[in-house]
């Protein structure tokens, strides 16, 4: 049986960081076959960088954001897809500790 990505129960949309720290944004979604997960901030696709690292899982990806200004903090992304479909949600960094 094949199944869209469906958001995980209790799927949280709001992370938090401050500058000169490590934020991380974490989506997770199930589906059949297996998700895959992208990450965009300002419409670019993200990768694996000085400021970027992912971390993908079967049903989990964690972005984790070298937050060295506020231009890092603010709205994310989180794109999951598979053969049948696809789900979107925005994902917020935002300054404070929680």
């Amino acid at each position: 049986m094949h199944d869209k990505p469906v958001w995980k129960e209790g799927h949280i949309d709001t992370f938090y960081a401050v500058v000169g720290s490590t934020g991380n944004l974490t989506c997770e979604a199930t589906s059949e076959p297996p998700p895959i997960f992208e990450w965009f901030k300002d419409r670019y696709l993200l990768g694996n960088s000085k400021i970027y690292q992912l971390f993908n899982e079967k049903y989990k990806s964690t972005l984790q954001v070298k937050v060295q200004s506020h231009h890092n903090l603010g709205k994310y992304l989180c794109l999951v897809s598979n053969t049948v479909g696809e789900i979107q949600k925005n994902m917020y960094l935002v300054e404070g500790g929680k």
